[in-house]
């Protein structure tokens, strides 16, 4: 499996760099072959969280854990796309896994984001005042809507029974563009990430990711100026590929060492 996780971030990577779009065909395809080893075999890179364990059967509370991880890395980026582009942008740039909650049908289409968040937030009001434990229930309900839903109904099933499958091209140019700094390719593989690594791990990647990119924009910048070029600042770096060599590392250090890349530098500041 981890084998195969790595071609599948290979690929996603080189594919980014060349063309700056992440296909979700191969960042869903990874989750769903790791939510399939989760349940059976157990987790890759994290460990089982025993909040699920009121669920009897082991291969439930593992695919638990899977969802959880799943629907709190992707919920997350959902939610922070949708805002910067509504604030910033001054409208939503991608259909970005809008539906988790709801059949896709035109009138949700148009205004899932509103009653998305409400209904999110209703819950999470009341999953609050219930306990953390609950909270981690409300996101692996989540993650199971991504993963049924989003996934495996929206983007495999449904596009092959609707028009014979004619529409499947166009929906996944569509929703592969990247015209932001995020989109929702790189919010589908950070889900694959967070799926493997965990959550936490997920996040942490990202951060260092978005450092990749600040160094290469001060390269570019500093590249400019010693050849006295005009800087442009353009939204197509490719925030996978990044992505991908921090994935990457911190795979090998799972595999090699047993920590993650952000445990081996907490370790260095408290050294230091």
């Amino acid at each position: 499996m981890i084998l195969i996780i790595l071609s599948l971030v290979v690929a996603q990577g080189f594919i980014d760099e060349k063309t700056h779009k992440l296909p979700l065909g191969l960042s869903y395809i990874g989750i769903v072959l790791v939510a399939f080893f989760t349940s059976f075999q157990g987790a890759l890179f994290f460990q089982i969280d025993p909040s699920f364990s009121f669920l009897k059967l082991p291969y439930l509370a593992r695919f638990a854990n899977f969802a959880y991880h799943l629907g709190l890395v992707m919920f997350s980026l959902d939610f922070l796309v949708h805002l910067s582009n509504a604030i910033f942008f001054k409208k939503i740039a991608e259909r970005i896994t809008s539906s988790a909650l709801c059949f896709r049908i035109a009138f949700l289409e148009r205004h899932a984001t509103v009653y998305y968040l409400f209904i999110f937030a209703c819950g999470l009001l009341i999953f609050s005042m219930l306990g953390i434990n609950y909270l981690k229930i409300l996101f692996a309900l989540i993650g199971t809507s991504y993963l049924v839903n989003e996934i495996i109904l929206d983007y495999f099933v449904l596009p092959k029974i609707i028009d014979g499958g004619d529409n499947i091209q166009n929906s996944n140019s569509d929703e592969s563009e990247t015209r932001t700094v995020m989109g929702g390719g790189d919010i589908a593989f950070l889900g694959l990430i967070g799926v493997v690594c965990g959550a936490q791990a997920g996040f942490f990647i990202l951060v260092l990711a978005f450092y990749l990119i600040f160094l290469k924009l001060l390269f570019d910048k500093i590249v400019c100026l010693a050849s006295k070029k005009t800087f442009v600042l353009v939204a197509s770096y490719p925030m996978g590929f990044a992505l991908a060599i921090i994935f990457i590392a911190d795979m090998i250090n799972m595999v090699y060492r047993g920590n993650h890349l952000f445990v081996e530098l907490l370790r260095l500041l408290e050294l230091s």
